[in-house]
């Protein structure tokens, strides 16, 4: 990844930074480009911006908990809380960054429908599974996880899927 830290904002206006090297994972599909209409001093502004209609995030939540909301709310736990992610921004390491709106259901105020959330333990695999394998991609397997630095962490799964 070559962003730095990631930002959200939640639907109630509290919003969290964790640092790039706690994601194990992150997807934007289907980004398209929107505008936003809006007035600045008297006059009709228009904006660009990014939307993505699916989106998976993996984190390691409990590092993510070392890290605290705008309101004093440790971030995993607020993740795993709340389905309302508006919107992430990405910052990168020459101070630019990017703005990606999450698509959200118009059928609820409070929580996307489109989104959801999973806890679950990353396991290494089971050694009666890498017996049944090929020996080469047994030891490629392996080495893999040895490299893994998710593995044994709780890991948080955020995944938002619009419907057509």
């Amino acid at each position: 990844m070559n962003f730095t830290k990631v930002e959200f904002h939640f639907e109630n206006v509290e919003c969290g930074t964790i640092p790039s090297d706690i994601i194990e994972d992150m997807q934007f599909d289907d980004l398209h480009e929107d505008k936003h209409q809006g007035f600045e001093d008297g006059n009709i502004v228009f904006t660009n911006y990014l939307v993505a209609d699916n989106c998976l995030i993996k984190l390691d939540y409990e590092l993510a908990n070392q890290y605290f909301t705008n309101f004093d709310e440790p971030l995993g736990k607020r993740l795993c809380e709340h389905d309302d992610i508006v919107d992430v921004t990405l910052h990168f390491a020459d101070n630019t960054q990017e703005r990606i709106e999450i698509a959200w259901s118009d059928n609820s105020d409070d929580d996307n429908e489109w989104q959801s959330h999973q806890l679950e333990v990353k396991k290494p695999l089971d050694k009666s599974d890498l017996d049944q394998i090929e020996p080469g991609l047994a030891e490629e397997m392996k080495e893999i996880e040895q490299n893994d630095r998710f593995l044994n962490r709780k890991i948080l799964r955020i995944y938002i899927g619009k419907e057509d």
